[in-house]
Parts: structure tokens; C-alpha cells; sequence
């Protein structure tokens, strides 16, 4: 069922036109299914390896923190490490079950996402609104659903808020 969460930003027009382009396989088992398809954010990171992480100002001070906490706490490196490497391990978890499926919010078609996510002439564009796709979940009383704007930003310089695991689900490269 769609609920609304702090991370993820709505619209302020919930009938903003939002677009989903398919190759026609996809749509094809979309249809077939009567269901769209979730990848993991970790799936999406083998194309993209920023996805779902955090901007490198991030990186930088969680290294920085790990070291003050070691020194502070005269923890030995290697058990240090070893809580380092549990921290990834369990951030790789999450982004392994949180599971995504992306639409582009414009009043027109987009030419680029015509030829990267719809292979050219061979695929589909679907057309709807950001309220009738918070309405299709309705049903669902089995998943929390949340729907929200990605926001892009310079991930060389950027800071994102770090109080909840969602942020780096919804935050992107400008390249993007």
C-alpha cells in the first residue's frame, strides 16, 4: 500500500505527468504479470556504481570517523577493520532489498529515454500521473510502497542527510 515517508518528496502537482519507457519484452511481462517490475537498488548499481551510495564529502568523513572512533575507543586495526567491513556489509544488505522502479517526470517525451530504456523504435513510453500511480498501489496490502522525486546532485561535493537509509535511494549523479 503506498504511504507517505519523509524521505520522499512528493510533487506539488500530484497530477504531473510522469513517464515510464519500456522495451516491448518489458512491457510485454508488465502486461502478462499485470505487475511492474522492482530491481534492487543493488542491481541498478552493476550499471551505475554511485547508486544507492553516498556522495564522496561522505566517504571521506565516515573514513575520518571510523579512524577518531579506532583512536578514541584504542580499538586494535584489525578489529577495527572488521567493524568497518561489517558496517559495508550490512549497507549492502539494505540496498540489496530495497527495490525501485523508476519514472520520468516531464510534460514531454524525452528523446534520450526513448534510445537508453526503450531500445529506439522497438520499445514503449506509458504515460500517466504521479496520483494515479500512488492510487495503483492501493491494493497492495502487502509491501509499503513510497513514491517520491529524485534529486541530483555534484556527488564529488554534495552531502546528502545521513539520519536514514533511504536518502541515497533518492538522491542522484547530475549526469543523470
Amino acid at each position: 500500500m503506498y504511504k507517505t515517508h519523509p524521505v520522499f518528496e512528493e510533487p506539488e502537482d500530484p497530477n504531473v505527468k510522469i513517464w515510464r519507457y519500456l522495451r516491448y519484452d518489458h512491457l510485454m511481462s508488465t502486461l502478462e504479470k499485470r505487475a511492474l517490475f522492482f530491481p534492487s537498488i543493488h542491481k541498478l548499481g552493476e550499471e551505475d556504481p554511485f547508486e544507492g551510495s553516498y556522495p564522496e564529502p561522505h566517504r571521506q568523513f565516515f573514513n575520518k570517523a571510523w579512524e577518531d572512533r579506532g583512536r578514541m575507543l584504542n580499538f586494535p586495526k584489525p578489529i577495527l577493520s572488521d567493524m568497518k567491513e561489517h558496517d559495508q556489509k550490512v549497507r549492502r544488505w539494505l540496498m540489496e532489498r530495497i527495490i525501485v522502479n523508476c519514472w520520468h517526470m516531464n510534460d514531454y517525451e524525452s528523446a534520450a529515454m526513448w534510445k537508453i530504456y526503450a531500445g529506439g523504435k522497438k520499445g514503449i513510453a506509458i504515460q500517466s500521473t504521479f496520483k494515479r500511480l500512488k492510487e495503483s498501489f492501493k491494493d497492495n496490502k502487502e509491501d509499503d510502497v513510497h513514491i517520491g522525486k529524485v534529486k541530483y546532485i555534484d556527488y564529488t561535493k554534495n552531502t546528502i542527510p545521513r539520519d536514514n537509509g533511504f536518502y541515497p535511494c533518492v538522491y542522484k549523479r547530475k549526469s543523470f
